[in-house]
């Protein structure tokens, strides 16, 4: 458990730097259909779902770090926000996917080919986007469920969540204790054998 806040760290920064690329390569898309006179409902879902994702990563860090027990960084606001995600991401890649273009890329001109290589790292990076939006939701809200189940005093759903009851070495946090007979025995302020 030592590992959640690394994982947790790690699965926004791929976040953040997953959906910058998906949204730079699906502007570039766009402005090459929107040259032919179209463009697909597929990639504009895309390029929102990266801006929604970069605003609840990125502000939400740069707020958590100003200032401790903001909304942004709150258990509940937390799972409402990776849970849309992960549901915008998996729209954005069977969207992207169901479009059924260029699932081969062998094509003599270079900017068709480069075209296609560019929509199938879009379509990857949003399956990718779509699950570690989805680890991350399901483990936080597992954690959070079993603190609440082991501790229902502790109002886990209003903490922050780098303070949250299973996350090890909180000097603030409410810390969910073992049952009695599960941990090492009890200290007594005067020794037993002095009796």
């Amino acid at each position: 458990m030592a590992t959640v806040k690394v994982i947790r760290t790690f699965i926004f920064a791929s976040i953040a730097i997953l959906s910058l690329i998906v949204l730079g390569l699906l502007g570039h898309l766009t402005a090459l259909t929107n040259a032919v006179g179209f463009y697909y409902s597929s990639f504009a879902l895309g390029m929102g779902t990266a801006v929604l994702s970069l605003l609840f990563v990125l502000v939400g860090a740069i707020i958590d770090t100003f200032r401790r027990g903001a909304i942004t960084s709150l258990v509940w606001f937390e799972l409402a926000c990776t849970g849309l995600l992960w549901v915008l991401w998996l729209a954005t890649a069977t969207s992207i996917q169901s479009l059924g273009i260029f699932r081969s890329c062998d094509y003599v001109n270079a900017g068709v080919e480069s075209s296609c290589h560019e929509f199938q790292t879009v379509e990857a990076f949003s399956w990718l986007l779509w699950i570690f939006s989805l680890y991350w939701f399901c483990t936080l809200l597992v954690l959070s469920v079993t603190a609440a189940r082991q501790n229902p005093t502790v109002n886990v759903w209003q903490m922050p969540v780098m303070e949250h009851p299973l996350f090890p070495n909180n000097s603030n946090s409410h810390q969910v204790k073992a049952p009695a007979g599960l941990g090492a025995p009890p200290e007594y302020a005067i020794s037993p054998s002095r009796f």
